[in-house]
C-alpha cells in the first residue's frame, strides 16, 4: 500500500446556490454560512479535517486562479501549509480532481489521495479523520472508495449509494448502483434496502484513478494531462494550462466512479451536510420558523412564516424555504438585479 495519504481539496463554486452571501468572486467554499464573524470558512473547516493522522502532507488545493489570494490568505488565517493547483477555467470536479493527483504524483510518486469537497459541513474532525484511517487497509492493494453518509430521511436533492456485497473491513461494501437525486417514495425505499448518501469524498489509490480515468474519461484526462504538463509555477502554486474548449464538463462521480465495477463504499455515521441550499443553511442553523442573515443592518419579518431573508452588499434575497431551485435558476439567468418573489 502507498504509504503517503494527501488531501486534495476541490475548491471551486460558481456562487449560485447561496446567493447573495456566495458570488462568482467569493463562492460557497470561501464563506462561514453556519456563523458571523470570526467564524471558519467551509473551505477553512475542511483544511481543518485534512490535517493531522492519517494526512503525511500539506494539502492539495485546487481552484480557479481567481480565488489563489482567497485560498492562500484563508489558510494562512489558520495556520495551515497548503499547494494550491490553480485552473485557468475550471470544468466540474472530474478535471479538478485529476489535476490535483496528476500533480502530486510528479512530487510524491503513487500515493493515497483524499479527494475532498471543500464545501461541506462535517462538525466533528476526530470522527471523519478516524473513519478515513480505518478504510485505508481496503486499499492495500489499489483502488476506489466513497464515503457514504447515512440518511437523515428521504431527501431528494442528494444522490444515493446501494450498497452490495461486504468487505471483511467494518462498514465496507462493493458498490452495487447508484441513484440521482430520487423521489421521495424512492428515497424512503432506497433507505430501507440500506442505501446511503453519495458525500462526494472519496479515497483513492492514484494509479488506479487514473487508470480508470484513462478506461472511463479519457478526452478528460487527454485535457488533463495537456494542462498539468503545461503548468508554470507561482510560488507555493502550480499554474495549470488551458485545458481546452474541448474539455468535457462532467463530475468525478459520473465521469468515473458510476462506471467503476470494482469501486467500495464506506458507510460512515458522523454527521455531514452538503449546505448546498438556504433551506439547509436554515435547518442546521436551529430556527424554529423564519430564517434571518444580516449581519450588517437590523432586519425583521413580521407577520410571515417559513421566509428566508438574506442581505449583503452584493444583494438581498427575500423567499419562500423549499424556493432551492428557483432560486439557483434566477441567479444563473440573471447578473444584475435579482428580485426572487415570495
Amino acid at each position: 500500500m502507498p504509504a503517503l495519504v494527501v488531501p486534495v481539496i476541490l475548491c471551486g463554486g460558481s456562487g449560485l446556490r447561496l446567493w447573495p452571501l456566495s458570488t462568482q468572486s467569493c463562492p460557497k467554499p470561501f464563506i462561514a454560512p453556519l456563523g458571523g464573524n470570526g467564524s471558519d470558512t467551509l473551505y477553512q473547516q475542511a483544511l481543518r479535517r485534512a490535517s493531522g493522522s492519517p494526512f503525511m502532507a500539506p494539502a492539495i488545493v485546487v481552484t480557479d486562479v481567481r480565488h489563489a489570494t482567497l485560498a492562500r490568505e484563508q489558510a494562512a488565517a489558520v495556520g495551515r501549509d497548503i499547494h494550491l493547483v490553480l485552473e485557468h477555467g475550471a470544468r466540474d470536479s472530474c478535471a479538478a480532481a485529476l489535476a490535483g493527483v496528476m500533480g502530486a504524483e510528479k512530487k510524491y510518486g503513487r500515493f493515497l489521495a483524499a479527494i475532498l469537497a471543500a464545501d461541506q459541513h462535517i462538525p466533528d474532525d476526530h470522527a471523519f479523520r478516524e473513519t478515513l484511517s480505518q478504510s485505508l487497509t481496503a486499499l492495500s492493494g489499489g483502488g476506489l472508495l466513497l464515503f457514504g453518509v447515512r440518511p437523515r430521511g428521504p431527501l431528494g436533492q442528494f444522490g444515493y449509494v446501494v450498497p452490495g456485497a461486504a468487505l471483511p473491513q467494518p462498514g465496507i461494501f462493493r458498490v452495487d448502483r447508484f441513484v440521482e437525486k430520487p423521489d421521495a417514495l424512492t428515497a424512503a425505499a432506497l433507505i430501507a434496502a440500506g442505501a446511503l448518501w453519495n458525500s462526494g469524498n472519496f479515497l483513492v489509490d492514484s494509479a488506479t484513478l487514473l487508470a480508470a480515468a484513462r478506461r472511463h474519461a479519457a478526452p478528460v484526462l487527454d485535457c488533463v494531462l495537456q494542462a498539468v504538463v503545461s503548468a508554470s509555477p507561482d510560488g507555493t502554486a502550480s499554474r495549470l494550462g488551458s485545458y481546452g474548449a474541448a474539455c468535457p464538463a462532467i463530475s468525478l462521480d459520473r465521469a468515473i466512479m458510476e462506471k467503476e465495477k470494482d469501486l467500495l463504499v464506506r458507510a460512515v455515521d458522523y454527521f455531514w451536510s452538503d449546505l448546498g441550499t438556504w433551506d439547509e443553511v436554515h435547518a442546521m442553523a436551529g430556527e424554529a420558523s423564519n430564517f434571518i442573515h444580516s449581519p450588517d443592518r437590523t432586519t425583521r419579518v413580521v407577520g410571515l412564516e417559513g421566509i428566508i431573508v438574506v442581505v449583503t452588499d452584493d444583494g438581498v434575497l427575500v423567499t419562500r424555504a423549499g424556493q432551492a431551485e428557483a432560486l439557483k435558476s434566477a441567479v444563473g439567468a440573471s447578473d444584475s438585479l435579482l428580485k426572487v418573489q415570495i
